[in-house]
Parts: C-alpha cells; sequence; structure tokens
C-alpha cells in the first residue's frame, strides 16, 4: 500500500465523509435481502457502512489503512478488519462482495 492514505487518512476523511451515497447504495441496497451480511472492502472511513447499518443491514468493514479504520470504527459503531494483501484470500472465497 502506499503511504497516502497512513498519511492523508484525515484529510480524505474530510474530503469524503460528508458526500452522500444514496444515488449509489440505495439502487445495491433495494436488490438485497433484509437481513444481508455487508462485508466492505476498502470501507475509508466507514461513511458507505454507517449508510448500510441505518438501513438495517448487518455490516463489517474492512481497511488497510490503520487511521481510516479507526475512523470507521468511530463513525459507524461497527466492527473493521484491518487487513492486508494476506486478507484477500478469504475476500474473494466469499460469493458476493
Amino acid at each position: 500500500m502506499s503511504d497516502f492514505y497512513q498519511k492523508n487518512y484525515k484529510a480524505y476523511h474530510e474530503k469524503t465523509f460528508s458526500i452522500d451515497p444514496t444515488s449509489f447504495l440505495a439502487p445495491l441496497a433495494q436488490r438485497l435481502p433484509a437481513d444481508a451480511f455487508i462485508l466492505d472492502v476498502g470501507c475509508g472511513s466507514g461513511r458507505d457502512l454507517l449508510w448500510m447499518k441505518k438501513r438495517g443491514f448487518d455490516v463489517i468493514g474492512f481497511e488497510r489503512s490503520p487511521g481510516l479504520a479507526e475512523l470507521a470504527r468511530d463513525n459507524a459503531a461497527c466492527e473493521v478488519i484491518e487487513g492486508i494483501s494476506r486478507h484477500m484470500t478469504l475476500i474473494q472465497s466469499l460469493s458476493t462482495v
């Protein structure tokens, strides 16, 4: 991973967290069962996790940047796994991500 997100995670959060994800998440959410479990790979600071959680979905995040993972935990109040490429084998084995 580039050091970009390590060094700039707060600035990234400030620029992206306030963007309303409804336009791109609502079509997905409408196609999911109400009890869907969502793994947000590359969850950033948790904006999309929070949106899905507010709509009743069970969510968990996966983020490589420790700074962004911490922000996601704080913002979405859910589990966020800090992961690196060795965890991708598990993620690739899932039927839907």
